[in-house]
C-alpha cells in the first residue's frame, strides 16, 4: 500500500510540474508536451535497476568504446605514465628535470593508480586497462546523467552526438573530453556526470560527497562540475546566489588587503619573463591567444546551449542554463584573473576548462530539442535542419551564423507563422541536408588522402581523425531526427525485447575495435622494460641522454633521463625552475639546427623537426664542453657510417618538412658527450 501511495504522489507532482511548465513556457503542442512529460519525470524518478536501464548502459558503453579508440601513450597520458616509470625507477628515469623539478602531479591521486597498474601490468597493459576503465566510467556518467534528464528512451541518440559532436574545449584541439588515454581528466568527467545527476535527483549530499572524489582525481575537472552545480541550486533559491557574490566579492577586496604570507599563492602574480615563455608553447592556456577557430566553436556550442534552455522547462532548462553560467564564469575568469592581472593561480588552474560541460551539453541538447521540434513540423523543423548545418561547421564562421538564425527562427515563431510555407520549409531543408552531406565527403576525402600518404605502419585511424575533426557532426545530428521515423516505419522502434542482448553483441564489436593495433614503433617504445644491447652500448656514460627526434625514448629504451625534449614542456606551467632549464636547452638545439623550434613557440607556428639532424664535429666538441652537457647524444642516421649504430627493434616513419614524403627511421649515432656523473 505504501508503495501505491508513494508512486500516487509522484504522478500527481508530475502533473503539478507540467501544468507549471505549460504555463511558464507558453508550450501546448503535443511534442512539446512530451518534452515536458519526460523533464518532469526526470525530477520525480529514483533509480532503479531494470534489465531495459542495463542493456541501455552497454549500448552507451559501446558506442563510446567504438567512437574512441585507443591512442597508446599519447597527449598527457606519456606525463602520467613516464611519472609512474620514474616513480618505480627513481635513480634513473627519476633523475628527469621533468620529475625532479614536477610541480604538477602532488595535486591528484591519480598518479599513485598508474604507478600501481604499471607496476602490477607493465606500462603497455597498465596503460590500456586505465583508458579502458576511464572510458567505461565516462559512459556510466553520460548514462545517468542523459535518464536525469529525460533521456533515458533515447540513450543511443545521446551516445552517438556526444562521441560525433566537437569534444575539444580549448584551442588547437589538445584536450577534449572522453579521451581514450590513461589521465586523470576523463575519470573526473565522469564523476562530475555522476554528481551533476546526483543534484538533479535532488541529493545535494550525494552530489557533495561525489564532487569531493572528484576533487581527488582532478581539481582542475572536477571545479567545472562544482561550478555548474552551485549555478543550478542557486537558479533554485536566489538567496544561495546571494550569498555566492557576496563571498566572491569578499574575497577579491579581503585577500589582497589582509596580506598575509598564507595567503601569498592567490595573489602572487607570474613575473613578465616566465609569462613570456609560457605564452609561446602553451598559448593555448591564455584564450586571448586563442584562434579564431577555437572562439568560432565556443560560440557555436554556447548560443545552440542558450536556445535548448529556451526550449526546455523544469530540471533541464536549469541543467542548461548552469552550464551556461559556470563556463562564461570560467572563460570571464580566465581572460581577467589570468591573461589580463597574470595571477599565477589563475593561469595554472586554468579556470577555462570549466568549459568542458559546455561541450557535453550541446549534444544533449540536441537530441533533447530536435526530435520535438521536429515533429512540430512547420518553421521548427526549418529550424532542425539549420542546427544541423551549424553542427557541420561549428568552427567556421558560417558556424554561430546559422545557429543565430536556427535561435531566431524559434524566437520568432509567431511572426514567421504564415510567412513559410511547407514546400520552402522542405526545400531549404534539402538544401541544408546536401550541404552537410557534401562537407562530410569533402572531409573523408581529406582525411583519405591523409592515411594513405602514410606508410602502412604509421597509418592513422580513420575513426580517429573522423571524430578529431568532427566530420560527423552533422551526418549524426540528421541522423538523430530522421532515423526514428525510418525505425518506426520498419516497425523496428519498439523491438526492445531483445535490447540487452543486442547491445551486448555491440559491446563485444567495440571492444574488439577499441584497441587496434598500434603501430609497431609505440608498440615497441613501451612494450619493453629496456633493451640490454642499447643499455650495454651506453653503460660507460651514466647521466642524461640527449636523444633527437625522441620525446619518451630515452625512458623506456635507454631508462635514461632525458636531457631536453619536448614532452619537458608539458609540464612548465607548474615549475619556473623547469620553465626555464628546459626552454634554455630547447633554444641552445635550435641555434645549432638540430631542432627546428622544439616547440618553444605556438602551436599555431611551430615547425617540424629535421628528420636527419647535421651534427657537425665542431658543434659536437662545442656543446659537449659545456658544464651541463649530457652524457651521450642519440641521433638517427639514414645510413651507418662507421660509428657506433644502434638499430630499433621497429622504424619510426616522420615526413619530411620539404616535400611531406615519409623517411623510414631505425638506425641511431651514439656520439659519446661528457664523461657523465
Amino acid at each position: 500500500m505504501r508503495a501505491i501511495r508513494n508512486r500516487a504522489k509522484i504522478r500527481n507532482l508530475e502533473r503539478i510540474l507540467i501544468a507549471k511548465s505549460v504555463n511558464f513556457c507558453g508550450m501546448r503542442s503535443k511534442p512539446e508536451a512530451r518534452l515536458i512529460m519526460d523533464a518532469a519525470q526526470s525530477a520525480t524518478r529514483r533509480a532503479r535497476l531494470r534489465w531495459d536501464d542495463v542493456g541501455g548502459l552497454i549500448a552507451v558503453v559501446a558506442i563510446i568504446l567504438f567512437a574512441r579508440p585507443y591512442r597508446g601513450l599519447a597527449g598527457d597520458a606519456a606525463l602520467y605514465v613516464g611519472h609512474a616509470v620514474a616513480a618505480l625507477d627513481s635513480q634513473q628515469v627519476g633523475l628527469d628535470p621533468m620529475w625532479a623539478l614536477d610541480g604538477q602531479m602532488r595535486f591528484s591521486i591519480f598518479p599513485r593508480l598508474v604507478e600501481t597498474s604499471v607496476s602490477w601490468l607493465g606500462v603497455h597493459s597498465g596503460a590500456l586497462a586505465l583508458a579502458f576503465a576511464g572510458l567505461c566510467a565516462w559512459g556510466a556518467g553520460l548514462f545517468v546523467l542523459a535518464n536525469a534528464l529525460g533521456l533515458g528512451s533515447s540513450l543511443v541518440a545521446v551516445a552517438l552526438a556526444a562521441m560525433a559532436f566537437p569534444a575539444g574545449y580549448g584551442a588547437y584541439g589538445a584536450i577534449y573530453f572522453a579521451e581514450p588515454l590513461a589521465v586523470p581528466r576523463v575519470f573526473a568527467e565522469a564523476v562530475g556526470l555522476l554528481a551533476l545527476a546526483a543534484l538533479i535527483f535532488e541529493r545535494r549530499a550525494l552530489f557533495a560527497l561525489i564532487i569531493a572524489f572528484a576533487m581527488l582525481l582532478h581539481p582542475l575537472m572536477a571545479t567545472g562540475a562544482l561550478a555548474t552545480g552551485l549555478a543550478y541550486v542557486s537558479l533554485r533559491d536566489k538567496r544561495i546566489a546571494f550569498f555566492f557574490v557576496i563571498l566572491a566579492l569578499t574575497g577579491l577586496v579581503l585577500v589582497p588587503w589582509i596580506g598575509t604570507p598564507v595567503l601569498d599563492p592567490l595573489t602572487a602574480r607570474m613575473d613578465a619573463e616566465w609569462l613570456q615563455i609560457l605564452r609561446g608553447p602553451n598559448d593555448y592556456l591564455f584564450p586571448a591567444l586563442w584562434p579564431q577557430m577555437a572562439w568560432r566553436l565556443k560560440a557555436t556550442q554556447a548560443i545552440s546551449v542558450a536556445l535548448y534552455a529556451w526550449l526546455s522547462p523544469g530540471v533541464a532548462r536549469r541543467f542548461f542554463l548552469s552550464v551556461l553560467i559556470a563556463a562564461g564564469a570560467g572563460l570571464a575568469a580566465s581572460i581577467v584573473l589570468g591573461d589580463i592581472l597574470s595571477f599565477r593561480l589563475a593561469v595554472q588552474t586554468q579556470p577555462w576548462r570549466i568549459g568542458w560541460l559546455l561541450c557535453v551539453a550541446a549534444p544533449i541538447g540536441f537530441v533533447l530539442c530536435a526530435r520535438p521540434l521536429w515533429r512540430a513540423g512547420g518553421t521548427r523543423r526549418l529550424s532542425v535542419f539549420l542546427m544541423a548545418a551549424a553542427w557541420a561547421v561549428s568552427d567556421q564562421a558560417s558556424g554561430p551564423a546559422l545557429a543565430l538564425l536556427a535561435a531566431g527562427i524559434i524566437v520568432g515563431e509567431r511572426w514567421l507563422e504564415g510567412q513559410i510555407s511547407e514546400k520552402t520549409v522542405m526545400l531549404i531543408g534539402a538544401c541544408a541536408s546536401f550541404f552537410v552531406i557534401a562537407k562530410f565527403a569533402l572531409e573523408l576525402g581529406a582525411i583519405h588522402n591523409l592515411v594513405t600518404r602514410a606508410p602502412a605502419p604509421a597509418q592513422p585511424s580513420y575513426r580517429f581523425l573522423l571524430l578529431h575533426a568532427h566530420a560527423l557532426a552533422g551526418p549524426v545530428a540528421l541522423a538523430t531526427v530522421i532515423a526514428p521515423d525510418l525505425l518506426a516505419r520498419f516497425r523496428l522502434a519498439r523491438a526492445t525485447s531483445a535490447a540487452s542482448f543486442v547491445a551486448a553483441i555491440c559491446f563485444g564489436v567495440s571492444m574488439f575495435f577499441w584497441n587496434p593495433r598500434l603501430d609497431p614503433f609505440r608498440l615497441a617504445r613501451v612494450g619493453a622494460s629496456a633493451y640490454p644491447e642499447l643499455e650495454e652500448m651506453l653503460s660507460n656514460r651514466p647521466g642524461p641522454v640527449l636523444w633527437l627526434g625522441g620525446s619518451q625514448e630515452a625512458w623506456y629504451w635507454a631508462r635514461r633521463p632525458n636531457w631536453a625534449a619536448p614532452i619537458q614542456g608539458n609540464g612548465i606551467v607548474f615549475s619556473r625552475e623547469l620553465t626555464f632549464l628546459w626552454f634554455t636547452r630547447m633554444r641552445r638545439l635550435s641555434a645549432l639546427g638540430w631542432i627546428a623550434d622544439g616547440e618553444t613557440v605556438s602551436r599555431g607556428v611551430a615547425r617540424a623537426d629535421p628528420v636527419f639532424p647535421v651534427l657537425q664535429p665542431e658543434q659536437i666538441k662545442t656543446f659537449c664542453e659545456t658544464s651541463d652537457a649530457p652524457s651521450w647524444i642519440i641521433a638517427p642516421t639514414p645510413t651507418p657510417n662507421g660509428e657506433a649504430i644502434w638499430r630499433a627493434p621497429e622504424p619510426r616513419y616522420a615526413p619530411l618538412p620539404e616535400s611531406g614524403a615519409y623517411e623510414r627511421i631505425d638506425l641511431y649515432r651514439l656520439i659519446p658527450c661528457a664523461s657523465g656523473a
